[in-house]
Parts: structure tokens; C-alpha cells; sequence
């Protein structure tokens, strides 16, 4: 009789195994989500024991130094907040540069003299003269973005590397210094705030002298060291600039929002973004038709994220215990950005039938945000445009390109959308 029971048992078991069909995978880390396509975003972070401080003292920067003005509050407001076990260290720079001896708080008041601002020219690359060789320190350099070097190219025949024909050299020129300085584990931040000003400019398109009246105008600091650093720069450097900033290097902490509303598929769940779960980057959802896309949109949308998406799809049969890429599992989208609901809508090609677990990886490729392009002009020398830097859009493209298809540095933030096919 037991003999007969245990029969009967095998059966039933392997029809109930069988009718279980393909398990769901669970996603608990944001290294689940990573581990399939062999990446991690987690890198481990630090303080520098040093930060250099690179101060533009051209003459067309005293315009800046009303004591009350946002310009030197900026600098003091970044230097107050860092940690006491810190150095940190002052240079001028011009067409050379000079480390600014002394106490550092009698230091910090030079700066607001116009005195300290008697330099004649600019050349932006200047600074790396310096910090060639030394990736242990965080590095700044405060500036009006205004390049005015007598010969902007007097060291490009270090790189090894041609000039590039362009009406821009020393900002080409910058873009490569910096890449160079970089090189695959490096972040550099841009940001940018409007300050009281009044004084002189310099039109880079005239070479000449412009006076205004007191009024707006930008000045920009460029920070930049090691990834281990990136946490420091954007907790002590970029809070002091606000919202207006462009970075490079690393993949940022996701803020997009899956919007259930947009949907036609049936949903299945929706790991980490409900019921108080630690929030993942992740939808969840099981598809019950055959299709040749999937539809998703994502709340919370920022154009500096950018609407060119890269994505890649993994595939875990139903027996397997890994993911696995097959042909035709990556390419590239244009997103449709939904300006008036500041959301952002993604059609991902998706032929996929066969029973198992899919798991796509969006990653959205840096674009100029729109504070730099308005910021940007092609003619410095009316005075309209006195609250805008000459060519900036054009010198943040160089940087950008200088990364060519580093795919991982060009990347702001990252999604996923889990599949789950029965």
C-alpha cells in the first residue's frame, strides 16, 4: 500500500513542479540589479587630505569682489563647511600661477580686494602645470570662463597629439588636459552661479575692454580628482552652488519615479518603490501577449538627465541560474520628454516570447542642460549678453566629447525593467 501511495505521489509532485512554470526573480540590492551585466556603481568614497584652490586673478574677475557679493561668499561658504582635518591650499593663476602665502583667513580676505585681480591674461590650462601628477587632492578652479591667453597653445606639443582646427583651441586644448588627467577612474563637476558684478569684462570675439553697469554675470567652478572623491565634491562643493551643475565620471543615485498610469500591460509588482522598501531603480511586470516593444514612463524627469537612452537585455531561462545576453539585446532610443507633466516617456524594442526572466538596463546619456545653453553666448560683446559666458556650451562639448564612447562616464543615472514571461 505505501508503495502505491509513493507512486501516486511522484506523479502529482511533477505535475504540481511543472505547473509552477518560471520563478520570479527577487531584487533586494541595487547589486542584484548590477551584477548581471557585470558592472557596479558602488564605489567606495573618501576625503582628499587636500583641496587646491585655483582663483582666476585676471583683471576681468575684480568686478566680482564686493565684500557682500556672491562670488566671495561662495568661496568662503565652501571653505568654512570642509572638515578641519583638511588642508587647504590658495594659488593665483593667470599666465602663470603663485600659491597665495599665509594664514588661510587672511588669505580668504585678499581675495576680496581688487588688488588681488591685476593679471592680464588668462590661460585656463594653467593649473595643470601643477597637477600633473598628484590624483591624491581635490582640485578647484574659480573663474569666469573667459580665455584670454597670448598663446593658448604653447603646450600642446607636450600631448603628443595635433591641435585641433577650431575657433576654440585652448578650450579644446582644456578638454584634452583634463581627460588626460582623469583617465578612467576621474570625476570633474561643473557649476555655475550668477553674482553681482561690476567692473570690466573682456569680449573674447572683439579683444577688447567692455564697462558696464552693475548687474549679473556668471562665474563657474570646475572641481575634479579621483571618483573616490565624487561624494565630497557634490556634499561640500556643489551644495554651495545650487541646482546648476554638470557632471562627469559617475552614475548618480536614481530619482525617477516608475508611473503606473502609463501602462497597458498587466502589472505584476513593483519592487522597491512601495510600502516602504528600500527604493530601487526597478519595475517589475509580467507580459501575458506576444509584442515588438515595451512602453514605460518615468515621473520625476530633469533634462539633465537627457533623452538619448542606451539599453542592454539579459535573459535567465527558466532552469538557468544566470543571465545571459543573446543577439539583437542592445542598442539606443530617443526618449520623449513630457515637459508638462516633467516625465519621460521610453519605447524599448522588445521581441522576447520564450518563457524566463528579461532584465533591460536604461542608462541615460549626458546632454547639455539647458542652464549651460542659455548661459552660452556666440557674441560677448553687447552688452546684453553681459550675463553670459562666450562659448560655454561649445567648451562643455569639448570636455563631453573628450570621453568619447566611454559609455559608463557619459551615463547620469540608471533604470531597469524586470520581465517576467510564464
Amino acid at each position: 500500500m505505501k508503495i502505491l501511495v509513493y507512486m501516486l505521489t511522484i506523479p502529482i509532485v511533477l505535475i504540481f513542479l511543472s505547473s509552477c512554470g518560471t520563478p520570479v526573480d527577487r531584487f533586494s540590492k541595487i547589486s542584484d540589479l548590477e551584477a548581471p551585466f557585470g558592472i557596479s556603481t558602488d564605489i567606495p568614497q573618501n576625503r582628499p587630505s587636500k583641496i587646491k584652490i585655483f582663483i582666476d586673478a585676471s583683471s576681468t574677475m575684480y568686478g566680482f569682489t564686493d565684500k557682500d557679493g556672491e562670488f566671495i561668499q561662495t568661496i568662503n561658504n565652501i571653505v568654512s563647511r570642509l572638515p578641519l582635518e583638511i588642508e587647504v591650499i590658495l594659488y593665483k593663476f593667470g599666465e602663470n600661477f603663485e600659491e597665495v602665502q599665509g594664514d588661510l583667513r587672511n588669505n580668504l580676505h585678499a581675495i576680496s580686494r581688487q588688488s588681488f585681480y591685476g593679471l592680464p591674461y588668462t590661460d585656463l590650462c594653467m593649473p595643470f602645470e601643477l597637477i600633473k601628477e598628484d590624483k591624491n587632492s581635490v582640485y578647484l578652479i574659480i573663474t569666469d570662463g573667459v580665455q584670454n591667453s597670448r598663446d593658448p597653445l604653447r603646450r600642446t606639443a607636450s600631448s603628443l597629439r595635433e591641435p585641433e582646427r577650431t575657433e576654440s583651441p585652448e578650450y579644446v586644448e582644456f578638454a584634452r588636459r583634463l581627460r588626460d588627467f582623469l583617465g578612467e577612474d576621474g570625476y570633474v563637476s561643473l557649476m555655475g552661479k550668477i553674482g553681482t558684478f561690476k567692473g570690466h569684462y573682456w569680449s573674447v570675439k572683439t579683444k577688447r575692454s567692455i564697462v558696464f553697469n552693475p548687474g549679473p554675470r556668471p562665474f563657474y567652478c570646475l572641481a575634479f580628482g579621483n571618483r573616490i572623491y565624487s561624494k565630497f565634491i557634490r556634499d561640500y562643493i556643489q551644495v554651495a552652488f545650487g541646482n546648476n551643475n554638470f557632471d562627469f565620471g559617475i552614475i548618480n543615485p536614481n530619482t525617477l519615479r516608475f508611473d503606473p498610469k502609463s501602462q497597458q500591460e498587466k502589472k505584476f509588482t513593483m519592487y522597491g518603490e512601495y510600502k516602504g522598501r528600500t527604493v530601487l531603480p526597478v519595475v517589475t511586470y509580467k507580459l501575458l501577449d506576444d509584442r515588438k516593444e515595451l512602453l514605460i514612463r518615468l515621473k520625476d524627469y530633469h533634462d539633465s538627465f537627457g533623452t538619448v537612452v542606451d539599453y542592454r537585455t539579459m535573459y535567465k531561462a527558466p532552469h538557468d541560474s544566470l543571465y545571459r545576453s543573446y543577439n539583437e539585446n542592445a542598442g539606443m532610443v530617443q526618449a520623449r520628454d513630457l515637459e508638462d507633466v516633467h516625465s519621460i516617456e521610453i519605447n524599448i524594442p522588445f521581441k522576447q516570447n520564450n518563457p524566463g526572466n528579461y532584465l533591460t538596463r536604461l542608462t541615460f546619456r549626458k546632454t547639455m542642460p539647458q542652464w549651460i545653453r542659455e548661459w552660452s553666448t556666440d557674441d560677448d560683446s553687447k552688452l546684453e549678453n553681459s550675463y553670459r559666458t562666450y562659448k560655454l556650451e561649445q567648451w562643455m562639448q569639448y570636455i563631453l566629447n573628450s570621453f568619447g564612447q566611454d559609455n559608463e562616464s557619459l551615463s547620469t543615472t540608471q533604470y531597469y525593467i524586470h520581465v517576467w514571461r510564464k
